[in-house]
């Protein structure tokens, strides 16, 4: 007579359990039966047969994902790995022979779905933790200033610190997300982003194994807000997990854009005239072109010296030499001025016959067109009094007859 015996086993299956703890078909118990019932018997037998056969198949071809992904076992439990910051779906591992859970049991989180067996086997002999690490190795940009509306392209490196390798299009392809909060809309976010308006891109290299450096590179745009502002990203392993140590930053001072005339005072030839009433003198200004285009002395926007405080006035140090207009210096001495050079305005002032304290304002400006912005200039003028020598005063002297007596004494 066969012994009865229980049989448990489980296998993860779809993130289900299939159980079996029936036992066999047979209890030994026939004595007695009709053939009617050894035949019904035999024939359920069979099905059972049939059954556990494909039972059988069924767990052979079982999948779980655990491919390249962390296997965690021993004390951990479920809730201490999700802890971690691990996305996606769970499986308890169990061996066929378990007849109930134990602290051993293994857990396996991943995105790569791999046969039941092959996670078996690699348990069976030793079990490799794979992770997700990251060091930042450099970027391109600690700090950048830019004009609002204006673009920059920002290329930030991280070594692979884990012993997943990453990769840009499979599984948990690793990308860089905006951070700081997470799933933000980015200030500087760029028409490029097309894949996430929070994702500004992939890993540029198609893998990375761990040890190797990969690469992020993406554009920014700048905003219409003023003012400084910290732009702060991390590396994801899509719908895992982000990245430890996959962290980077930097401070952006968005500025107002830069008019293409515009100009700052490199050096003067005085900074204070002194003349005597009527007295001629030739004073130069050099200006640095700070503006975005070039300066001329010739065509329709050429640049010139005109008198300001008010505009178009008299200037009581008007030249003959301004032959233009009577409120215009003169023109561009050089004949062309590139973005960051200088350029040199040369004239001529007659000071007034008023002595006095006197201070000409003059502007640069883009005939036609525009004032250049930081193209003025103030003349502090000193106009002496004449100075006469003074004669020393002459000796006194009488004029006049001298009578003599001449009558004798007698």
């Amino acid at each position: 007579m066969l012994k009865k015996q229980k049989t448990t086993w489980q296998v993860c299956y779809d993130k289900g359990i299939l159980d079996n703890s029936k036992g066999p078909f047979f209890s030994g118990k026939n004595a007695g039966e009709s053939v009617t019932e050894k035949t019904l018997r035999v024939f359920i037998f069979m099905i059972g047969v049939m059954v556990a056969a494909q039972l059988l198949n069924l767990f052979q071809s079982v999948y779980v994902q655990a491919d390249q992904v962390p296997v965690i076992y021993g004390q951990n439990t479920v809730r201490e790995t999700i802890s971690q910051g691990y996305l996606g779906s769970y499986y308890k591992v169990l061996w066929p022979n378990q007849e109930q859970e134990t602290e051993t049991n293994s857990l396996a989180i991943g995105p790569e779905r791999v046969l039941s067996a092959q996670v078996y086997r690699a348990q069976a002999t030793a079990v490799k933790t794979v992770s997700y690490q990251a060091e930042l190795v450099e970027q391109n940009y600690d700090r950048m200033e830019i004009e609002t509306g204006k673009a920059f392209t920002f290329e930030v490196k991280f070594r692979n610190k884990g012993t997943a390798t990453w990769s840009n299009c499979e599984g948990s392809y690793v990308a860089i997300n905006v951070a700081g909060p997470t799933g933000r809309h980015s200030l500087f976010q760029h028409d490029s982003w097309t894949e996430y308006y929070y994702r500004p891109g992939r890993l540029k290299e198609v893998s990375v194994k761990p040890g190797d450096i990969g690469t992020f590179r993406f554009a920014l745009q700048a905003p219409d807000v003023l003012g400084e502002h910290i732009e702060s990203f991390g590396l994801v392993a899509e719908n895992l997990t982000w990245i430890n140590g996959g962290h980077v930053s930097l401070l952006i001072d968005v500025v107002p854009p830069q008019p293409p005339y515009s100009a700052e005072i490199a050096e003067m030839s005085t900074e204070q005239l002194e003349l005597n009433p009527g007295e001629v003198s030739t004073v130069w200004f050099d200006m640095k072109n700070t503006g975005t285009v070039t300066w001329s002395n010739t065509g329709d926007h050429f640049l010139a010296i005109n008198v300001i405080d008010p505009t178009g006035r008299h200037s009581d140090f008007q030249h003959d030499s301004w032959s233009e207009y009577y409120y215009r210096p003169t023109r561009l001495d050089d004949s062309q001025v590139l973005p960051n050079q200088i350029g040199r305005f040369t004239f001529t002032v007659k000071a007034p016959l008023r002595p006095g304290e006197y201070i000409e304002n003059f502007a640069m400006v883009a005939e036609h067109l525009v004032w250049v912005p930081g193209g003025e200039v103030s003349l502090p003028i000193h106009v002496s009094k004449t100075v006469v020598d003074e004669q020393p005063n002459e000796p006194d002297i009488r004029v006049g007859l001298y009578s003599a007596d001449t009558t004798n004494n007698q």
